[in-house]
């Protein structure tokens, strides 16, 4: 595996070739171990290996269904897969033609980018991986949340008649429909009678210390930290950005520049950005400095949203942990150690939690 931990999708798109379409779920049988999710649908996800964790197998496999549902990504889908087939070394290509750079249009398109505004017509390849990875980001949130009120909800045996659990089903439903979503609550369901006869989780959830409110948000900070610099596609973006800032260029790029790796470090303005954007814009003039600042503006952009992403999914995992604790809500708690591990690796459990 490259990567153990959050969004493998994005993450195998980024750092590997174009997947081939293939079916949907499958056995690893080149190794004998795992399981591997497939799209037979969108032609820019790549097949993702080895997943042995049943967890990670429902979480990923109704990921997968969930996009392949959506009309909007499918359409930037298959945006993306021409762009990529244009542009197969992208650092060979310029500014000018990853952005599709037209005089007078900068400003605006920027300005949008920064606002995160949806972009009907994706007119480059940089615009269309901005729109992918944040649909597929935003979109492992809300398929994780939805399996953390499922898996709260079936820790009691007459689940199905809890309003919690049909609220979540109900909107899992409208991602994957009533059959796949029926399935899921099946597959979750043997997960718990497995864990039943073989998991210390299942025996001793009420025994567990909970975290103190002083220790909460350092814990938090600790995991969002091990994951951001585990993970790949931020840490790609973050040295493009870093190469771009050490170049030799003074100009409106650079001067962005010098702002932006700063304000990755915490919560960018949005409003106040898109000023500064305006302004650099129009004093950069025009031609290759113009591009090479939109260029940029998207680069900064999907890291600023995949950080953001991060600190959601990582702060899910904590309040499950913490919530499971606290009701003694055992299935929980294995679903959490589960999150904790994909997203931050497997040594988190020990070092931030000390648990096992």
């Amino acid at each position: 595996m490259l990567k153990i931990g959050i969004f493998r999708l994005t993450c195998f798109t980024i750092l590997l070739s174009l997947s081939v379409s293939i079916p949907v779920v499958a056995e690893d049988t080149s190794t004998g171990t795992g399981t591997t999710v497939k799209s037979d649908k969108l032609k820019s996800m790549p097949e993702i290996p080895g997943l042995s964790d049943p967890f990670q197998v429902a979480l990923y496999n109704t990921l997968k269904m969930s996009l392949e549902s959506d009309q909007e990504m499918i359409a930037i889908d298959s945006k993306l897969s021409a762009y990529r087939s244009k542009f197969k070394d992208q650092n060979k290509a310029s500014p000018e033609a990853l952005v599709n750079f037209k005089e007078g249009t900068s400003t605006v398109e920027g300005a949008a980018a920064m606002l995160e505004q949806k972009q009907q017509d994706l007119k480059s390849l940089c615009m269309a991986e901005l729109a992918w990875e944040k649909k597929i980001d935003e979109r492992f949130v809300t398929v994780e949340k939805l399996i953390s009120a499922l898996v709260e909800a079936m820790n009691n045996d007459t689940y199905s008649g809890i309003d919690e659990f049909k609220s979540a089903f109900a909107q899992m439903a409208n991602f994957i429909g009533d059959q796949n979503a029926t399935s899921l609550v099946a597959e979750l369901a043997a997960i718990r009678a497995k864990l039943s006869a073989s998991s210390n989780d299942l025996q001793t959830a009420a025994s567990r210390k909970n975290i103190s409110s002083l220790d909460f948000s350092d814990k938090l900070s600790q995991l969002e930290t091990m994951t951001q610099q585990s993970d790949p596609v931020l840490q790609n973006l973050l040295g493009q950005l870093d190469k771009q800032s050490q170049s030799k260029d003074t100009g409106a790029t650079q001067r962005f520049m010098s702002g932006a790796l700063g304000m990755l470090s915490y919560v960018p303005g949005g409003v106040g950005d898109v000023a500064d954007f305006a302004q650099m814009a129009y004093d950069s003039g025009k031609g290759a400095e113009d591009a090479k600042l939109l260029h940029t503006v998207y680069l900064y952009k999907r890291a600023e949203i995949r950080k953001r992403v991060i600190s959601q999914a990582v702060a899910q995992a904590l309040h499950n942990y913490e919530l499971a604790n606290q009701t003694n809500n055992a299935f929980l708690l294995s679903f959490a150690k589960s999150q904790i591990s994909d997203l931050a690796g497997p040594s988190a459990l020990e070092q931030v939690l000390f648990v096992k």
